[in-house]
């Protein structure tokens, strides 16, 4: 295995526990550590005891060349803690170290795949394996709305997870505007049954203009009306949860609200579909029903667990209405908080 592979594989078989399936960003945010989403008391311990020492030895040095004969015990502790002080305040604010966990990533993926995995090589296959399977046709299935993704992997995590016949929905890729989906979508638009067009998209300043595009190009008939949903720069400010990537660098980080325009600045992502499977669909349909954003408080509101999604504690902030502490019990625990959370 290559630098970084046990990591991997490890989270992806935890990902992937009960036969649930997963994308290569949900992968990529799971490999997060925790001590590398923020810093830690134990890291900022050893930063103030480091510069405690440099602050008494540099100090020490200077008192030597000019002042050998001076009593200096009490300065000599004054600058040990100054210097150390600095040193952990630097630690308060700085960002944590710099990782390349999405190239790692998709090597991985590439070079050895998984079982469970979704990928954008992998995804139509999968549709279409699904399609036959289920012996899909629009005679029994009848959907009344339209939900358009920003990629065909998304498509692919909605079907196995049954959201089209849980929410009676047509689940349709914006880069794909042919097939039997599209071909139906083209069909009911056209017809005095038109279908309530909702989009979703991932977080980031390039994502936020996925609707323009659909509203842009005329293959996509009937989306006048349509409803975004997807995430947006004001829900992310008061969600506290998740992890961006920065497919440019390859860097992930851990989500921080004061630090949003600084992650839509430098072109990062913050993945939808790391919400884990057992949430997704009842986001989505909280979503569609109220015509809000995907994690904003109105979102939370309607699920049921309030506006407290933001808390670092409290039976509300998970989606178990009881506060359950087992696996996938946190809302972000299949794909934002990182491997470790996973016990």
């Amino acid at each position: 295995m290559g630098f970084g592979d046990r990591r991997v594989l490890k989270v992806a078989d935890k990902l992937s526990k009960g036969g649930k399936y997963f994308t290569e960003q949900q992968l990529a945010c799971s490999c997060l550590l925790k001590k590398e989403r923020s810093t830690t008391v134990i890291s900022l311990m050893g930063l103030f005891i480091a510069g405690f020492f440099i602050g008494i030895f540099g100090l020490a040095v200077l008192i030597k060349e000019v002042a050998p004969n001076s009593g200096s015990g009490a300065l000599l502790l004054l600058s040990g803690l100054i210097v150390g002080m600095v040193f952990s305040i630097y630690g308060v604010f700085k960002d944590p170290p710099i990782n390349k966990i999405w190239y790692g990533v998709q090597k991985y993926c590439e070079e050895k795949s998984h079982p469970f995995l979704i990928t954008p090589r992998n995804a139509k296959e999968i549709i279409n394996r699904l399609l036959k399977k289920d012996k899909m046709s629009f005679e029994d299935f009848h959907p009344d709305k339209a939900l358009i993704v920003d990629d065909v992997e998304f498509v692919a995590l909605l079907l196995l997870n049954n959201f089209h016949r849980d929410s009676n929905c047509l689940v349709l890729d914006m880069n794909n505007v042919s097939g039997p989906f599209y071909d139906y979508f083209v069909e009911r638009q056209t017809s005095d049954e038109k279908l309530a067009v909702f989009a979703v998209h991932d977080g980031g300043e390039t994502e936020e203009t996925m609707v323009a595009q659909i509203r842009d190009n005329p293959k996509w008939i009937g989306c006048e009306e349509i409803t975004d949903l997807g995430l947006t720069r004001e829900a992310l400010r008061t969600y506290k949860r998740g992890t961006w990537i920065n497919e440019n660098t390859g860097i992930v980080r851990d989500h921080k609200p004061k630090k949003i325009d600084e992650r839509y600045d430098s072109n990062c992502v913050y993945p939808l579909d790391c919400i884990p499977a057992d949430k997704l669909n009842i986001s989505l349909n909280a979503c569609i029903a109220g015509g809000c954003a995907m994690l904003s408080p109105q979102m939370f509101v309607a699920i049921g667990t309030g506006s407290s999604h933001n808390s670092s504690g409290g039976d509300n902030s998970s989606y178990d209405s009881g506060g359950g502490s087992g696996d996938n019990s946190s809302y972000d625990s299949g794909g934002g908080a990182g491997f470790e959370d996973f016990g």
